[in-house]
């Protein structure tokens, strides 16, 4: 039986995150979860870079997961399966530590889409109403001239008039 091993134990001392990240994809996919945290904890205390992190469809940590567990058999609304905050991967954006990220921010935002007749409110995650903000979705006219203004600063390549609709209507 092998024995796991310690990240620091494969790669004592990374020169920096993308060595870490090329262990991760390279050679060694166990270790993916542990080197993405490793990277987050990086980049959450540094002073060289901005941060931002941005999760939507917040509320989608909140439904089952696919992974069966008889653990979870007895668990009201569980079902047999492992809760999704019981996963470590999910766990670290299910967090709200924005306020730890020394040079950064942390965005959250839930989607309802696919959710027609259940409704998401802040409330069933005991989230305090001053950090909930509802989003007017813009009007085409309004997308259009945020994506002109985002070509107009080179913040995004250019685009067609078809392709500002297309993405209007994705999003």
């Amino acid at each position: 039986m092998v024995i796991p091993t310690r990240v620091s134990e494969k790669i004592p001392e990374p020169k920096n995150l993308l060595e870490l990240i090329n262990f991760a994809l390279d050679e060694n996919h166990i270790y993916g979860t542990n080197v993405l945290c490793e990277v987050v904890e990086q980049l959450y205390n540094t002073d060289a870079t901005n941060v931002m992190v941005l999760v939507d469809e917040y509320n989608e940590f909140f439904k089952q997961s696919s992974y069966e567990s008889f653990k979870y058999v007895n668990m009201r609304d569980a079902d047999g399966t492992i809760a999704p905050w019981d996963l470590s991967l999910a766990r670290l954006f299910m967090r709200f530590d924005g306020h730890r990220i020394r040079n950064g921010v942390k965005i959250m935002a839930t989607s309802e889409y696919r959710h027609k007749f259940r409704t998401f409110s802040p409330e069933k995650i005991n989230l305090e109403k001053r950090h909930v903000y509802e989003v007017e979705r813009l009007e085409v006219d309004d997308f259009r001239s945020l994506i002109r203004y985002y070509m107009d600063t080179s913040w995004m390549e250019k685009i067609s008039e078809g392709e500002i609709l297309s993405s209007y209507m994705v999003s």
